[in-house]
């Protein structure tokens, strides 16, 4: 069996519907973070500034995404300004 948790990406309020580019910090999301190693709550080179800003409309998939990846043994994604998980 094999799941597929999605990136903390798709909780932010920079990500963009958008063929031409992925968000509003990158053009292409970097892998560390759409594999979850990095949840772009800090500064990372190129992103012009802009780090993740949970979406208000998706708290309750980011809770139950956290309490997923908590149950896996994984660290559970952080948020920026409103707190840390």
């Amino acid at each position: 069996m094999s799941c597929l948790l999605p990136p903390v990406c798709a909780f932010c309020e920079h990500l963009l519907n958008s063929p031409e580019q992925d968000c509003l910090a990158f053009h292409e999301i970097p892998d560390a973070i759409m594999t979850g190693k990095q949840d772009h709550t800090e500064a990372l080179a190129g992103d012009k500034g802009y780090r993740f800003q949970l979406a208000t409309e998706h708290l309750e998939a980011f809770t139950e995404i956290n309490t997923i990846r908590q149950a896996m043994g994984l660290l559970p994604f952080r948020l920026t300004d409103q707190g840390h998980w």
